[in-house]
C-alpha cells in the first residue's frame, strides 16, 4: 500500500509518520469534528449498536487509516473500531518527546545516596578519592535500582586503573555480581564499550590464570560475554575473549551458543574468529539447520567480502594482479595459510612491519586480501556440509534463498562454490519465477550473467523463460540499474552506455522470439527500456554538452593563442628580406613543427566538440558514436596541450640563448611546463580510461576464461 491521504476528501493533507504526530493529531481531530465523526473515537465501541453508528465507525477508522503511512497502516490495520486505532496511534505516537534516563551509561539512583560521593569519584575517574570509601564493605558491594554495582559504573566510564583497583579489592564476589538484566562487569564491557583492557582486568588473575567461569556467565537472555562482544561488532574484544572463553561454553545449550557466535563474527566481519570457529567444529553449521546457515545468508549478502565485489582503482587492481605485487602480498599471507598458533606469534612483528610500510596502498591490499582469503576458507568448510545435504535439508537451511541473495548482490564466488556443493542450486526459483540469471540481469551483476556462458546446453533452457509478470530476460535488462550501480561509471553518458551493452549483451543470448514479445503491460523489450531510460537520456545529453563546451573552450583558447604565435616570431626578422633571423636555427625549427601541431590538433578537438554539441543524442549514439567522439576530443585536446608547452620552450630556448643561466632557465620551464600536462592526464585519465575500456568491445558480453 502506497503512502496515502485523505486530501482526496478534501481534509487532511499531510501523512502520519513517525515524526508528525502532533501536527497530524491536532488536524485528524478538527476534521472528525467538522464531519460529526469524532464521537465515535471517543466513545466505547460496545456503544455502536445501530446500523448508522456502525457506519460513522467505518468512516472515521477508513480516514483514519488512509490517513496513515504504509507501514503504520500495518500497525493499525487489525483493528476494527476508530477508537482502538486511535488509542494505539498516541500511545505510540504520542509520547516521542517525554524524555526518559538511559540507564545503560549507570546513574546514581536514590537507593545510593548513602554511597553518591564514591560513585561520583569513580564515574569522574578519581581513584585517589574512591579508594578511601571502598574499604567500606557496602559501598564496595553496593547496587543500584538496576543492580549496577561500583564496578560496573567503572566499566562503561573506561576507567582501567579504577577497573583494576576495584577487582583486586573485592576479588571473585564483585566481578561475578550482576545487574537485573544478569550482566556482569564484563558483559558491559563486551557489550557496549568494546575495552579490551578493562576485560582483561577482570578476566585474568593477578597471579596467573583466567577466571573462567567469569567467561561462561549469562544475562537473561543466556549470552555470554563473547556473544554480546560479536553482536555489537567489538572486533578486539571478540578476538580476546575468544581466546580466553573455554570451548565448552560456546557447545552448550545443544550448541546454540557455538551457532550464533558464528553468524554474529560474519555479520561484524570478524573473519578469523568465524574461521577459527569453523576449524575446531566443522560440523557445527549443521548441527542446527535453520539457524547455522544463517552464517550462509550472511556471506552471500556481503559482496565486500569477495574479490569480485572488492571496488579496486587501477593502481590497486595493478598491485594485486602484478607479477611483483602478487608474490610480495602471497609471501606476507605466508604466516596465515601455513604457520600454526605457536609460529603465527612468532612473525607477528615481522609481519606488521611489512603491514605499515603502506607504500602504493599495501597495507591495504594486504588487508583486503586476507579477508578474501579466510573468507574464501569459511565458503569451502560451508560448502561441504552442503555438498551433504539432502534436498529436504537444503530446503530447510534455505540454500536456495542464499543463493538468489548472492545473485541479487554479485557474490559470484559464492554461487560457483554451492554449485560445485550441489549443481541443482543453479537452478533456485523465487516466487516470482525469477532465477540467479534474472537477479544477474535485473540487478546488473555482470559477473554472474557471464556464468550463463558456462551451462552448455542448459543457457537454452533460460533463453525464453519468463517470470509472473511475462517478463523474460530481455524485459529485465530493459529495467533501468539501481543508482549504486549506475554511480561506477563516470557521467550520465556513460552510464547510458552500459545500459546499453547490457541489453545488447542479453539480447545476443535469448531467443529471437523474445525481441517482440509483450510482456503483462504489452510493452515489447525495446518499448521498456525506452520508456525507463528517458530521463538518463537527457542526463547523458546535458553531461555530455556541459563536457564538450569545457573542452571546446579550452581547445579555442590554445587555437588562437597558436595561431597568433605563429605569425609573432620569436627573435623577430631581418629588415631587409623579412625573413626570420632563426631560421636556420634547429630550435626554430621544433618551434614551428610544434606550433603548427598545436594549432591543427586543438582545432580537430575543438570541431570534435562540435561534433558533440550537434549531435541527436538517440539512445544508440551512447553506444558507440558520443564516446568515440569525446575520446576522439581528449586526445588530440591532450597533444595540442603537450605540443604548446614544447612550443613555449623552444620559443624561450631562442629568446634566451645569449644568457649566461640559459640552461638553468630552460630546465626549469621544462619542469614548470609539464604541470600543465600532468594536470590534464591525471585529471582526466580515469574518464579516458573508462571509455576505451567500454567503447573497444562490451565489457558484458565478454567471457573470462575461468569462467568458460
Amino acid at each position: 500500500m502506497e503512502a496515502t491521504n485523505v486530501a482526496s476528501w478534501g481534509s487532511v493533507q499531510e501523512v502520519l509518520t513517525k515524526d508528525n504526530f502532533q501536527r497530524w493529531k491536532t488536524l485528524m481531530k478538527n476534521y472528525l469534528l467538522a464531519k460529526n465523526l469524532w464521537a465515535v473515537v471517543e466513545n466505547d465501541s460496545t456503544k455502536f449498536t445501530s446500523p448508522r453508528s456502525r457506519r460513522m465507525n467505518a468512516e472515521a477508522l477508513l480516514i483514519i487509516q488512509l490517513s496513515c503511512g504504509s507501514k503504520i497502516f500495518d500497525d493499525i490495520r487489525h483493528f476494527e473500531t476508530a477508537k482502538e486505532a486511535w488509542n494505539h496511534l498516541c500511545s505510540h505516537y504520542g509520547s516521542e518527546l517525554k524524555a526518559k534516563l538511559d540507564i545503560e551509561h549507570g546513574v546514581v539512583d536514590d537507593d545510593l545516596l548513602q554511597y553518591k560521593d564514591v560513585y561520583w569519584y569513580v564515574e569522574k575517574g578519581d581513584w585517589t578519592n574512591a579508594e578511601s570509601f571502598i574499604r567500606d564493605d557496602g559501598a564496595l558491594f553496593s547496587t543500584s535500582a538496576s543492580g549496577r554495582t561500583l564496578l560496573h559504573l567503572a566499566t562503561i566510564a573506561g576507567h582501567v586503573d579504577i577497573v583494576e583497583g576495584l577487582v583486586k579489592e573485592g576479588s571473585d564476589k564483585l566481578v561475578k555480581m550482576q545487574d537485573n538484566r544478569g550482566h556482569t562487569a564484563l558483559s558491559l564491557a563486551a557489550r557496549l564499550t568494546g575495552n579490551t583492557d578493562v576485560a582483561t582486568c577482570m578476566v585474568e588473575k593477578k597471579g596467573g590464570g583466567v577466571r573462567e567461569d567469569l567467561l561462561g556467565i549469562v544475562n537473561e537472555d543466556g549470552e555470554i560475554p563473547l556473544l554480546l562482544a560479536a553482536a555489537n561488532g567489538h572486533t578486539e574484544m571478540t578476538r580476546y575473549l575468544y581466546k580466553k572463553t573455554p570451548k565448552e561454553a560456546l557447545r552448550g545449550q545443544d550448541s546454540r551458543s557455538g551457532v550464533l557466535m558464528l553468524e554474529r563474527c560474519i555479520k561484524a566481519e570478524i573473519f578469523d574468529v568465524a574461521l577459527r570457529l569453523l576449524e575446531s567444529d566443522p560440523k557445527l553449521p549443521t548441527e542446527s539447520l535453520s539457524d547455522g546457515f544463517r552464517a550462509l545468508h550472511e556471506l552471500a549478502q556481503m559482496p565486500s567480502a569477495f574479490l569480485s565485489g572488492s571496488q579496486f582503482g587501477l593502481r590497486q587492481q595493478i598491485i594485486y594482479n602484478s607479477r611483483f605485487g602478487r608474490p610480495v602480498l602471497n609471501f606476507l599471507l605466508l604466516p596465515v595459510k601455513f604457520l600454526g598458533r605457536l609460529l603465527l606469534q612468532i612473525v607477528y612483528v615481522f609481519v606488521q612491519f611489512f603491514k605499515f610500510l603502506n607504500m602504493f596502498g599495501i597495507r591495504e591490499i594486504y588487508e583486503q586480501k586476507c579477508t578474501h582469503y579466510e573468507v574464501q576458507q569459511i565458503l569451502r568448510c560451508l560448502q561441504r556440509s552442503v555438498a551433504e545435504f539432502n534436498d529436504s535439508q537444503i530446503d530447510q537451511a534455505s540454500v536456495y534463498d542464499a543463493m538468489l541473495h548472492a545473485a541479487k548482490h554479485g557474490v559470484v564466488e559464492f554461487i560457483i562454490a554451492m554449485r560445485k556443493a550441489n549443481p541443482n542450486l543453479l537452478w533456485a526459483m523465487d516466487s516470482r519465477m525469477r532465477g540467479i540469471f534474472s537477479y544477474a540481469v535485473l540487478k546488473r551483476k555482470q559477473k554472474v550473467f557471464q556464468l550463463i556462458h558456462t551451462l552448455n546446453g542448459r543457457k537454452d533452457m533460460i533463453k525464453s523463460r519468463k517470470d509472473v509478470f511475462g517478463n523474460n530476460l530481455l524485459h529485465l535488462a530493459g529495467h533501468l540499474g539501481s543508482s549504486s550501480v549506475l554511480n561506477h561509471r563516470p557521467g550520465a553518458a556513460l552510464q547510458m552506455q552500459r545500459e546499453i551493452q547490457w541489453f545488447k549483451a542479453v539480447e545476443k543470448i535469448v531467443h529471437p522470439k523474445c525481441k517482440e514479445e509483450k510482456n503483462d503491460d504489452n510493452k515489447k523489450p525495446h518499448e521498456l527500456f525506452t520508456e525507463t531510460h528517458k530521463e538518463l537520456v537527457k542526463a547523458g545529453e546535458k553531461w555530455a554538452k556541459e563536457t564538450a563546451r569545457s573542452f571546446t573552450l579550452v581547445g579555442t583558447l590554445i587555437t588562437t593563442i597558436m595561431f597568433a604565435a605563429a605569425f609573432t616570431i620569436p627573435g623577430g626578422n631581418h629588415q631587409d628580406t623579412g625573413v626570420p633571423i632563426f631560421l636556420n636555427s634547429t630550435v626554430f625549427t621544433a618551434f614551428l613543427i610544434a606550433d603548427a601541431i598545436s594549432l591543427f590538433t586543438s582545432a580537430t578537438s575543438v570541431l570534435t566538440f562540435i561534433a558533440i554539441l550537434t549531435s541527436r543524442f538517440a539512445e544508440q549514439d551512447f553506444l558507440k558514436s558520443l564516446p568515440c567522439k569525446l575520446l576522439l576530443g581528449l586526445f588530440f585536446l591532450f597533444f595540442s596541450v603537450v605540443s604548446m608547452i614544447v612550443a613555449f620552450c623552444a620559443a624561450l630556448a631562442m629568446v634566451l640563448k645569449t644568457y649566461r643561466a640559459y640552461k638553468r632557465l630552460i630546465i626549469g620551464a621544462t619542469i614548470f611546463g609539464s604541470i600543465p600536462v600532468m594536470v590534464l592526464v591525471l585529471s582526466q585519465l580515469r574518464l579516458i580510461y573508462e571509455i576505451f575500456q567500454s567503447t573497444r568491445s562490451n565489457p558484458i558480453s565478454y567471457v573470462e576464461r575461468k569462467n568458460q
